[in-house]
């Protein structure tokens, strides 16, 4: 066949690359990663996450640590979210409160010189505006319930402190709408944990008789002790139940994560099988259509040059017959792993064809390059030194390769192919035990 030139692997002279770097490893980005998912949840923990569904049980706190710190954090980004849309509400409705007791209560609020003012409400609104802000921050993350705790604590007291030391009945009616509203926006927008709501009121709630003891005021403490403790336990009741909803609500996100992963597990796992040879490990027949579309339009639009290699095994089917299927697929196992070994950059890529047949896709390189992985694979196909008495070549496995490279402007892929098909069969045609390449390849 004119067009096509053959060489056996004992032959020497072989041509030299014309582009020397044709194999040397070409560094390729990283693919771009998505996003770090959740972490995966173990068999076990995700058995008590089922049992909690199925029973709808109610809970005020996880069995596993791992799934209890999600759930924290998962609060702390809701709080964030809430902080983002709701802070000026809630300084509208502090300045509204404010704006009240001034215009109606004056004569407690301006008592010598407005210390009341400064005492009470301002540092209030300060940490108002650090238990909804600090937590925003990133150095907070991990601190996200102590924060609000102590900036709920700190609130509580001075709103505590306001009903206490009312000059006047009313005064101290208001102060006590003022406490409500704070209490029931604390317990319901701060989502900490009733655990950690606990803590805060309490510590709230002792520091202020601590401050009423040490400075000597006495109130009314049957009066102030059963609202404040009253209104507390009805608060805690309704906010344990909020929580465990919540918390079932956040199990079922979970399973639902955990659904979505498998599934997209099984996703993959579908695809891979549908584009990888199951025998071999290479990408198959499918695979290699898209690969090469892709590799073909990338040499026309940056004008490189594409090389093929054809390579097939000789005499395989006598192989089959007589040594057996089992014998048959290891050595296609074999060889699928001399072709991955022969291909030094991760752009290269090795599929298998057909039965006994692999094509080797060598991106960016001419029929020099291409001409030295050939060599590549079958001087290790020779050293494997696979046994096969029924060859009519040699006393080994062998294989012949057609090796096509280099588009002209009139050319497709069908037509590349087509060359390096046409050089393998001169190679069988010549002797076999051999690679050919086709003459219009450069």
């Amino acid at each position: 066949m004119e067009s096509v030139s053959c060489q056996t692997q004992q032959e020497q002279g072989a041509l030299n690359a014309s582009n020397p770097d044709a194999t040397q490893p070409v560094p390729q980005s990283p693919a771009a990663t998505s996003v770090a998912a959740s972490p995966t949840l173990s068999a076990e923990v995700l058995n008590q996450i089922r049992d909690m569904l199925d029973q709808r049980s109610l809970s005020l706190r996880f069995q596993d640590d791992g799934v209890e710190r999600r759930f924290v954090q998962h609060r702390a980004e809701q709080y964030r979210e809430l902080v983002r849309l709701g802070w000026p509400l809630l300084l509208i409705i502090y300045i509204m409160l404010l704006g009240m007791g001034m215009q109606f209560y004056p004569q407690d609020l301006f008592y010598q010189g407005g210390v009341f003012i400064w005492t009470i409400w301002l540092p209030g609104l300060l940490a108002l505006l650090a238990g909804s802000l600090l937590p925003t921050r990133k150095m907070f993350d991990q601190h996200f319930e102590l924060v609000v705790g102590v900036s709920g604590v700190v609130l509580i007291v001075l709103l505590l402190a306001a009903v206490f030391t009312a000059r006047t009945p009313d005064f101290a009616d208001h102060a006590t709408i003022n406490f409500s509203i704070m209490v029931l926006i604390l317990a319901f927008a701060s989502r900490i944990r009733i655990m950690a709501f606990s803590l805060m009121l309490c510590a709230a709630i002792s520091i202020s008789v601590l401050i009423c003891l040490a400075t000597g005021y006495y109130p009314n403490w049957l009066k102030a002790g059963h609202f404040v403790v009253l209104y507390s336990l009805v608060t805690l009741f309704i906010l344990a139940l909020t929580e465990a909803n919540d918390r079932l609500s956040f199990a079922q996100s979970l399973m639902l994560t955990e659904q979505a992963r498998e599934f997209e597990q099984i996703n993959q796992q579908l695809t891979r099988v549908a584009r990888e040879d199951v025998l071999s490990g290479l990408p198959n027949r499918r695979a290699f259509d898209d690969l090469f579309q892709r590799e073909w339009e990338r040499t026309r639009r940056e004008r490189q040059p594409l090389s093929l290699l054809y390579v097939d095994l000789d005499y395989f089917k006598l192989y089959n017959d007589n040594y057996g299927h089992i014998a048959g697929d290891a050595v296609l196992q074999s060889v699928a792993a001399i072709l991955r070994r022969a291909l030094l950059r991760p752009a290269d890529q090795a599929v298998r064809f057909s039965g006994e047949s692999f094509v080797v896709v060598l991106p960016n390189t001419t029929s020099a390059g291409a001409i030295e992985v050939a060599k590549r694979i079958l001087d290790a196909i020779d050293r494997m030194a696979i046994e096969h008495r029924w060859s009519q070549i040699a006393t080994h496995l062998t294989a012949s390769i057609g090796v096509a490279s280099c588009l002209s402007e009139d050319e497709d892929g069908l037509q590349l192919l087509r060359r390096a098909d046409d050089a393998l069969y001169q190679a069988k045609r010549e002797g076999r035990h051999r690679y050919c390449v086709d003459t219009q390849s450069c």
